[in-house]
């Protein structure tokens, strides 16, 4: 009866490690959206919202954070009136240099197309062609960091974090069984006495 109790103890200590290791890598950097919130002290200032005659609307935002250093990232939204700006109206975000050096230019081309121009930026995270049956085009200058370089890099490192991973869940069991073992040995002792 002990001796499953701690088979049982061990193998909950490695799962509750591999799950908070997993909770770490993949689910908390994807639902942080730095728009307002993240690491240090940031705020969000919105920029002008500019509709078209159909009813929908471009709104974008500047966030900063006085982290590590200054952060500066902008964030482009198309939807309709009374709608949240969410990941779902996103159609544009991007580093940008510390506040008001590169903000974008936006503007209406006609009721179904949209033209957004930005000078630079120091990484593009999110880019939509289209969305709302409205087509979007883009000028941006320079990329710091052009997209298929940053997509190469990303995926190499997510293949890092896979085998991070796979080595914690090794370890743990290992971790597990060794648990496991001195608990039984510690038992097996102190019921010989």
């Amino acid at each position: 009866m002990i001796e499953r109790s701690l088979r049982y103890f061990a193998l909950a200590v490695s799962a509750l490690l591999i799950a908070a290791t997993a909770y770490t890598l993949y689910l908390i950097p994807s639902r942080i959206d730095p728009q307002v919130r993240g690491p240090g002290s940031c705020f969000s200032r919105a920029l002008p919202s500019i509709p078209n005659a159909n009813g929908l609307i471009v709104s974008s935002y500047e966030s900063v954070c006085d982290d590590f250093s200054l952060s500066s990232a902008v964030y482009v939204y198309l939807h309709r009136p009374g709608e949240q700006d969410d990941s779902g109206s996103l159609i544009l975000r991007y580093a940008n240099r510390p506040p008001d050096s590169n903000l974008p230019k936006i503007r209406w081309i006609d009721d179904k197309s949209l033209s957004i121009s930005v000078n630079e930026a120091i990484l593009v995270t999110k880019i939509l062609n289209s969305s709302h049956g409205i087509r979007i085009s883009y000028s941006i200058v320079k990329e710091d960091f052009p997209r298929d370089d940053w997509n190469k890099t990303v995926f190499t490192f997510r293949i890092f974090e896979s085998a991070d991973l796979f080595l914690l869940i090794l370890s743990s069991l290992s971790f597990s069984y060794t648990l496991y073992s001195l608990g039984k040995e510690i038992w097996k002792r102190t019921t010989d006495k």
